[in-house]
């Protein structure tokens, strides 16, 4: 695209005076006229003179990813538009320009005088609860998408100028559209419903603060109040193996072993943990737990305090991570088996990454190049290999980053630490995740 044309050459001729990798992305233009987007990468190759004599790299269409982001982008703009209202008030909204209307009511509601403030979304946005604002802009959003002319309600604190919250009720309707059935005119009214609000809250602030601890998912949960258990959830029972009859009235230190893993008993440190969460300070740790059977399991803890019916308890939240524990140490293993494969093996072995930056050297290679590992590690290889042998390194990374597998060992020479050019044969493999993303290249030298 012509629009593109001067900054992607700028970028290919800053790699080629550089000799480095270089990435960009623009519009390319398909025979029937119409523009896509690409990603490219690539690297210039150079004889033995240091003369570019050709350039190696790789395209990839991303226009479906270029439509995500403008989607994207254009998603978020339009819930930066926000409605505003206050009960009893009339509020109006012309989606297609930047025009609003607020009543007189509207400013009073929230103690402000009559158009004191800007007749602005702004406005409502600076006044609404952060945690409210999303989910009333969605709603509103809803409403202008819908080609129904369908009324929206929805539910929102807005800030009082004297700093406490009103709640509010927002209804709204498209009243007006064009040929298209674009929504010109939005109409909505609003009503002050905080001390309804309250009411409800008030009512259900037992079950709000306490039921809905023994209605989560996985976790077990359990009540504590003056160091045993009042409450606990099915998962609770299901955990420790045991029914409520028998887990209730139990102190902690009953379902703790005599010793943790560390050696620390629960006197010494459970009940520190206890102390602190109740001064509102909430805990997360570690803990070996007791089921009721005798079996031990691993558990991730979570306390803190609670009020209930008017009175301070303690909410613990246990997580079983036994199997997560096994997979720690089975991965702490693989790692030892790693390492002691790297550094005990007679070849020199190096990690790469797709930049040409060397992450990490064996013994092997550090002893028959004479470096240490901090004079090595983080370097680009170039500072190591001569300018004749570069491309070829640098043809096999690309060629590792596009999946194209190395058939064949490739060869160049290093300069050891006493200034020594050493020829050798390398051969790389594609290390890669869990999803078969590529990571980086392992090199036998």
């Amino acid at each position: 695209h012509p629009d593109d044309r001067a900054t992607t050459l700028r970028l290919i001729e800053i790699a080629r005076r550089d000799r480095s990798l270089y990435s960009v992305t623009y519009r390319l233009r398909k025979a029937d006229q119409t523009y896509y987007d690409v990603y490219e990468e690539g690297a210039y190759l150079y004889d033995e003179q240091g003369k570019a004599v050709r350039m190696l790299g790789t395209l990839r269409d991303v226009t479906a990813q270029k439509k995500a982001e403008e989607a994207l982008r254009r998603s978020e703009a339009r819930l930066n538009h926000a409605f505003s209202a206050t009960t009893d008030a009339i509020w109006e909204r012309y989606p297609k320009t930047t025009r609003t209307y607020y009543s007189p009511r509207w400013y009073e509601m929230f103690g402000y005088n009559d158009k004191e403030l800007p007749m602005t979304t702004e406005s409502w946005r600076h006044l609404c609860h952060p945690e409210d604002y999303p989910v009333a802009t969605e709603v509103l959003q809803r409403l202008l998408a819908s080609p129904d002319n369908e009324r929206h309600t929805v539910e929102y604190r807005m800030r009082h100028r004297d700093g406490h919250w009103v709640w509010v009720i927002s209804r709204g309707k498209v009243v007006e559209r064009d040929e298209n059935g674009n929504p010109l005119l939005v109409i909505g009214t609003n009503c002050d419903i905080t001390k309804r609000k309250l009411a409800e809250f008030a009512l259900k602030e037992s079950e709000n603060r306490y039921r809905t601890l023994f209605e989560a998912g996985s976790d077990a949960i359990f009540i504590l109040k003056e160091d045993v258990v009042v409450d606990c959830n099915l998962q609770t029972m299901e955990m420790f193996r045991g029914t409520r009859d028998q887990f209730t009235g139990l102190s902690p230190q009953f379902f703790s072993p005599a010793l943790q893993p560390d050696g620390r008993t629960f006197a010494e440190h459970g009940m520190g943990y206890i102390n602190e969460a109740l001064q509102g300070r909430p805990q997360q740790f570690e803990w070996v737990h007791t089921r009721l059977d005798g079996a031990q399991f691993h558990a991730d803890i979570r306390l803190s305090a609670v009020t209930l019916s008017g009175e301070i308890c303690l909410q613990c939240i246990v997580r079983d991570i036994t199997e997560w524990k096994h997979t720690e140490s089975a991965l702490r293993e693989s790692e030892f088996r790693f390492r002691s494969f790297f550094n005990t093996n007679p070849d020199g072995i190096l990690l790469v990454n797709f930049h040409g930056i060397i992450l990490d050297i064996n013994r092997a290679l550090l002893r028959e190049s004479g470096y240490s590992h901090e004079e090595m590690a983080q370097q680009h290889f170039r500072k190591f290999v001569p300018a004749e042998d570069q491309t070829r390194i640098v043809g096999a990374i690309l060629a590792f980053k596009s999946g194209v597998a190395q058939d064949q060992p490739i060869r160049f020479s290093y300069t050891s630490k006493d200034g020594t050019l050493v020829p050798v044969r390398a051969k790389g493999w594609l290390v890669v995740d869990e999803q078969s993303n590529p990571l980086y290249i392992g090199v036998f030298v």
